[in-house]
């Protein structure tokens, strides 16, 4: 999700906008090899905290908005193999939106 103004924008600009960054991501995530050490839990807890931030990213209206540059970076480090750092960010982001993090 990119910070933008919120009245530039229509639904239909804006779902095209959401699929076209999840199908970059998608393509960069898979062009990523992951190594066989990495904990299949981590993994998966990791883009099932980054799916529900992104779900719940504020639209910018104006400037001075980085909520979805903190998403975008937990995703990027979660596809990186820096799973506690990336978790540790997305629950701090979620916490803050007073969403609830569901369990392990």
């Amino acid at each position: 999700m990119i910070c933008i103004k919120e009245e530039s924008l229509g639904v239909i600009d804006y779902k095209m906008m959401k699929a076209t960054t999840m199908f970059v991501l998608a393509a960069f995530l898979c062009a990523t090899p992951v190594a066989a050490k990495d904990d299949p839990q981590a993994v998966a807890r990791c883009l099932k905290l980054a799916d529900l931030a992104e779900d719940n990213a504020v639209i910018c209206s104006g400037m001075g908005c980085n909520d979805s540059s903190i998403v975008m970076g937990a995703r990027v480090d979660c596809e990186k193999g820096q799973y506690v750092r990336a978790i540790a960010a997305l629950e701090k982001y979620l916490r803050a939106q007073h969403v609830t993090i569901p369990p392990n």
